[in-house]
């Protein structure tokens, strides 16, 4: 797998959505590390925090084969407790595996899931 700001892409999907997001002109941190990520119980990391005005955009990338395009109760409760936490933040973004199969059509689908 490539690299993306020093860190080894964890999925194809993920490659192809940084791919979209660097067409689009977007500003990006990857595996954002958020109440301190995977080193503090209750953290979680972030695929993608995109920069974004007025508010920054929690993204996340939702392989089918891991998440069978339906989110566990535990991804529920992360997204609800990001949206409750994160006041200076957009609602999260999921991007299912799905729907980013090519960079043309994970553009066409930020585009729209991040209003521009």
């Amino acid at each position: 797998m490539p690299e993306l700001q020093g860190q080894t892409v964890a999925s194809k999907e993920e490659a192809i959505v940084a791919q979209a997001l660097d067409d689009l002109g977007y500003d990006y941190v990857y595996q954002y590390a958020w109440n301190g990520g995977r080193l503090v119980r209750g953290g979680q990391v972030i695929d993608f925090l995109v920069i974004k005005a007025p508010k920054n955009v929690p993204l996340f990338v939702h392989g089918e084969y891991w998440h069978k395009g339906v989110m566990a109760p535990e991804e529920d409760l992360k997204m609800l407790e990001l949206q409750t936490e994160a006041k200076y933040w957009a609602p999260p973004v999921i991007i299912w595996g799905s729907e980013c199969e090519t960079v043309e059509q994970a553009k066409n689908i930020l585009s729209f899931r991040l209003g521009i």
